[in-house]
């Protein structure tokens, strides 16, 4: 359990650092012998796994990382091309893993773009933002209205991480607005504070 404890927190933190702009991070597992050597800690304590087994889960992080970090510029450039259903896959699978305003920013936003897209009539471009720093159809059959509370809760949970966020404020004004919903929308465009 402390294990899964350990890899969690270390893919969220090198996820963190790789968006920080720390790209190569396979130093990690040395960095840990110079700190149990300057601390004077232990190899094998009690209830914590030992040396060893950190710089092997270290490892085991590096490789996680790569394929988040994959995932997470795919879904990026997917964001761009326009192809919303491969980017929301995206997103939903790296917040498995890390949870950050921006990625749920980034998944609500995504699914307005669908919901947007779903409109045939009256279609109303909106100013959208994705947050760049930090084949299959089962988003493309929802309803709009079924997208856009997804949206919705998405962009109120980056919201919940900082209620000062002025892209998620941004992004929940047009789904308040495609809602119809007028009072909240212009709330939350107050909140944007633009």
């Amino acid at each position: 359990k402390q294990q899964r404890i350990e890899e969690e927190a270390d893919i969220y933190g090198a996820f963190i650092a790789y968006l920080a702009g720390y790209k190569d991070l396979s130093f990690i597992p040395q960095v840990l012998d110079k700190l149990y050597k300057a601390y004077t800690i232990e190899e094998d304590l009690e209830d914590y796994p030992s040396l060893n087994e950190r710089k092997q889960l270290a490892k085991k992080v590096l490789t996680k990382l790569e394929e988040l970090v994959i995932v997470y510029e795919s879904s990026n450039y997917f964001m761009a091309l326009g192809w919303h259903i491969q980017a929301v896959y995206g997103y939903s699978h790296i917040l498995k893993f890390v949870r950050t305003k921006e990625l749920y920013n980034n998944l609500g936003t995504t699914l307005l773009a669908i919901a947007i897209q779903q409109r045939t009539a009256n279609a109303y471009w909106y100013p959208i933002e994705l947050d760049m720093d930090h084949a299959l159809r089962t988003w493309a059959l929802k309803t709009e209205e079924e997208l856009l509370d997804l949206s919705r809760e998405s962009l109120l949970r980056a919201i919940d991480l900082d209620s000062s966020y002025a892209s998620a404020w941004v992004n929940l004004t047009a789904v308040y607005d495609l809602l119809d919903v007028g009072e909240k929308a212009k709330y939350s465009l107050k909140q944007a504070d633009l």
